[in-house]
């Protein structure tokens, strides 16, 4: 049921990984589609002062965690903290492994704005990392999805657009993908919101007492190993997290060309089922 997210794991995808200062330019805050994946799955809806309007748990893990936490009205910040809380407290952030991952996916109708919060969001997922000394990385999400991405080259849109478009195509019975891409964010962001609420409605007391007890037998198995940790905290140098973050967006990064290639390589496959061969229309003419 609780699975830590490994070395070998970790090693299979691309994030967008160190910290890149923007150029200096106004951003105006709008509405946000904020994923978290750990194992656990969370989806946030924000709006413009990037407080929690809904949420949604994208698989049974996410829902023991967090089902009882008040995070909406919350701002982004207080309600990642406490979702990061409770991966920790029930052993989803692993206090005994050094590959610990979080991915970060962040989608909002300004590209400007998108890339201030999702560094901001990024960040701070980091700072509780050195500060509860968890060793591991936070990671953009977008190569931790092959088949959104190739969605997204397939309709050319952004991966974020295809993210959320593929979010409301599932939530959505009766709207296909290829009609949910075509909506404007908006749009995408209005459906996302009544069905998280919808959803959040229909989870009844016996889902409610269901979670609350996965979730307190997560948080009994892993409890001496976090107060053994918590307890040895001042002896873990802040220096040795940030150096083993470096590590692995190192080790990730080294990877890039030869993710990329693989990518374009499979992207010239595709194109090349719709492009006529060209040898064959020159016999075809003799």
């Amino acid at each position: 049921m609780k699975k830590v997210l490994t070395g070998l794991f970790i090693t299979l995808f691309i994030g967008i990984l160190a910290a890149c200062s923007l150029d200096t330019k106004d951003v105006q805050a709008s509405e946000s589609y904020l994923l978290v994946e750990i194992n656990p799955k969370i989806e946030f809806t924000l709006n413009e002062d990037e407080e929690v309007v809904s949420v949604d748990f994208l698989n049974e893990d996410a829902e023991a965690l967090a089902l009882e936490l008040d995070l909406i009205g919350l701002h982004y910040e207080e309600a990642l903290d406490l979702f990061l809380e409770a991966a920790l407290e029930a052993g989803y952030l692993d206090v005994t492994a050094d590959d610990n991952a979080i991915f970060i996916t962040l989608f909002s109708e300004d590209e400007d704005y998108e890339e201030d919060i999702a560094e901001r969001v990024r960040g701070r997922a980091e700072e509780f990392m050195v500060r509860e000394r968890i060793k591991g990385g936070v990671f953009a999400g977008e190569y931790l999805h092959e088949d959104i991405q190739a969605i997204a080259d397939e309709y050319d849109v952004r991966f974020n657009h295809a993210r959320a478009a593929y979010a409301v195509s599932e939530l959505y019975e009766d709207i296909s993908l290829e009609e949910a891409i075509e909506m404007e964010f908006p749009e995408l962001m209005g459906l996302l919101i009544t069905r998280h609420q919808e959803r959040m409605q229909a989870r009844g007391a016996e889902m409610r007492e269901r979670a609350m007890e996965m979730r307190e037998a997560l948080v009994e198995e892993n409890r001496e190993r976090l107060e053994a940790h918590r307890a040895d905290l001042d002896n873990i140098p802040e220096s040795e997290i940030r150096e083993r973050m470096q590590e692995m967006r190192q080790d990730i990064m080294s990877r890039i060309d030869e993710m990329r290639e693989s990518h374009e390589e499979r992207r010239r496959e595709r194109r090349d089922q719709f492009t006529p061969n060209a040898e064959n229309d020159e016999n075809d003419e003799e």
